[in-house]
């Protein structure tokens, strides 16, 4: 379950990459559209609401969550900032190393 998997920070880096397993964790999105990642139940600082650790992401068309807005579902209101269910999911992306596509392909995927 994703609660085995994230019962703390360093287990991210355990999850069962051949199972595809999934981990729920939230994101706190700020009012610039920068998140931060919320670990419930993490004893780090830096996974808490309001840690201040912030990351910038590319939003498709650059819409975001935001309060005004109302912190539309899968999120909620909290304080000035929306706070976000997400989930990570391990599994791989390119099946053969032959068939590796260029840099900018590969950009151009994941936007």
């Amino acid at each position: 379950t994703p609660s085995e998997h994230c019962a703390s920070p360093s287990e991210l880096r355990e999850i069962d990459v051949v199972g595809g397993a999934a981990c729920a964790i939230q994101v706190q999105v700020e009012q610039s559209g920068f998140v931060s990642i919320v670990h419930p139940g993490s004893n780090y600082d830096r996974f808490q609401p309001d840690s201040g650790e912030i990351l910038r992401v590319p939003w498709a068309g650059g819409d975001f969550p935001t309060v005004e807005s109302g912190c539309d579902a899968p999120c909620e209101v909290s304080g000035l900032r929306c706070l976000c269910t997400a989930s990570v999911f391990t599994e791989a992306v390119f099946a053969r190393a032959d068939t590796l596509p260029s840099p900018a392909e590969d950009d151009a995927q994941l936007r």
